[in-house]
């Protein structure tokens, strides 16, 4: 209520930082993230994968080989299928919804950059962090706001204030992971083997610490 009457950068870290202290600290909320963590790991694997190895090449790996020629709307489509399955539990359902935010927010920049889905062949390690950041933070946001109960529409906010709030909400979330995650270079992390498959998880808990402090 205090932030539909005009809340701050302020009120929302006093949020969150209360959500995460209800939710165990940032190691309890890391760990209950689990469907966030296996996406997580699903899609930086697959982006790993088409900068190392090419794009088609990449969807040939992962059973895709029918959407390649198809257009980068039906090519996303499929590939939050197979990353991110619709699942049966509300972290799954979660979880699917931060991927197709992630999506769209790559796609586009990719538009913008006049270029269509293929050139993730050479995503660059800025764009690689920008984006993987944009999943983590949507993640945090949509378990925020399914957690803590956060009913807008009970404030008496038309669509609008409550599109705006929640968008404001989602958009302090993606600059305090941001902030937090300024030196992390996952371009020159192995994936495979040690501690690239520990990384999305090191991410969460680097997130959920930032908003907790």
């Amino acid at each position: 209520t205090r932030s539909s009457n005009g809340g701050s950068g302020s009120s929302f870290k006093t949020f969150a930082k209360s959500y995460i202290k209800s939710s165990g600290g940032s190691r309890a909320a890391t760990k209950s993230s689990i469907a966030g963590i296996n996406v997580g790991r699903n899609y930086l694997g697959l982006l790993s994968g088409v900068s190392k190895e090419g794009f088609n090449e990449t969807l040939q790996k992962y059973d895709l080989s029918d959407c390649i020629g198809k257009s980068s709307e039906e090519v996303i489509a499929k590939i939050a299928d197979r990353i991110a399955p619709t699942g049966s539990t509300n972290d799954e359902a979660i979880a699917r919804a931060a991927i197709m935010i992630t999506f769209d927010r790559l796609y586009e920049k990719i538009l913008d950059s006049g270029r269509d889905i293929e050139s993730l062949d050479s995503i660059n390690s800025e764009t690689l962090s920008d984006t993987v950041v944009e999943f983590v933070s949507a993640y945090i946001f949509k378990k925020w706001v399914y957690e803590a109960g956060i009913a807008l529409e009970r404030n008496d906010l038309s669509e609008s204030e409550a599109i705006k709030l929640e968008n404001e909400m989602r958009f302090f979330i993606r600059d305090e992971v941001k902030n937090g995650f300024k030196k992390a270079d996952i371009s020159k992390i192995d994936l495979a083997q040690g501690e690239g498959k520990k990384i999305i998880e090191d991410i969460f808990e680097l997130a959920y610490s930032t908003l907790e402090k």
